[in-house]
């Protein structure tokens, strides 16, 4: 074989190599990117069913809350602890790391009103954390003390995290952002449930409720 023969057999030895590695590397890519997908749109259903979940606690939560919430308004209004706050059951509340690692799992293939509504969530509920900690405390402890404009704070937070969990489970990829004032949330939520901020609707429902 002659110099110039063994340069052309090396030099397409090279090129088939090369033309092989790069096509193994397409084939592993394409893989890679068909397996992600496949991660990302179980984890994208398993999101669905966990928001669905997160709304359905949430509905018992905001029963329970309101009625804690009716006892410290009537109570304002009318005085009597011995009555109004003798029996007072906190709720717990919810956690949303299930949530969050689904929805980091499926980002990418969420809509941008999704991700806005997700990350409202995760908001709302920090803000949660940081009120309901000592409002549990003083509901517990200094009875007569707890604030009632946290307590109702708390309950707005319920609500509007009810509303765009529901929404987000019941529309999925056909969800849209309604810009609604948060005292609109609450009231409609409320409402939905058969609930009423009207004060005379309050001390009945708190009447009623005491043992």
């Amino acid at each position: 074989m002659d110099w110039e023969s063994f340069n052309g057999a090396v030099f397409g030895g090279v090129i088939a190599s090369l033309a092989g590695a790069i096509t193994t590397l397409f084939l592993t890519e394409k893989s890679e990117d068909k397996r992600a997908k496949a991660v990302s749109a179980k984890a994208k259903e398993a999101l669905y069913v966990e928001l669905a979940d997160l709304a359905s606690d949430l509905e018992k939560i905001i029963g329970t809350f309101y009625t804690v919430y009716a006892k410290y308004k009537a109570f304002e209004i009318i005085g009597d602890s011995s009555k109004y706050l003798n029996q007072i059951t906190m709720p717990r509340t919810i956690s949303l790391e299930i949530m969050r690692s689904l929805m980091e799992n499926c980002y990418s293939d969420l809509t941008k009103e999704q991700r806005s509504a997700l990350k409202t969530l995760l908001y709302i509920n920090e803000r949660i954390s940081d009120i309901y900690p000592k409002t549990i405390n003083d509901v517990r402890f200094n009875r007569e003390t707890a604030n009632v404009r946290d307590i109702h704070v708390l309950l707005s937070c319920f609500c509007s995290c009810y509303h765009n969990l529901s929404d987000l489970s019941l529309q999925k990829g056909r969800f849209k952002l309604i810009d609604k004032e948060p005292m609109v949330v609450l009231k409609d939520v409320l409402v939905s449930h058969g609930y009423s901020l009207d004060e005379r609707f309050i001390i009945e429902h708190a009447a009623r409720n005491v043992s």
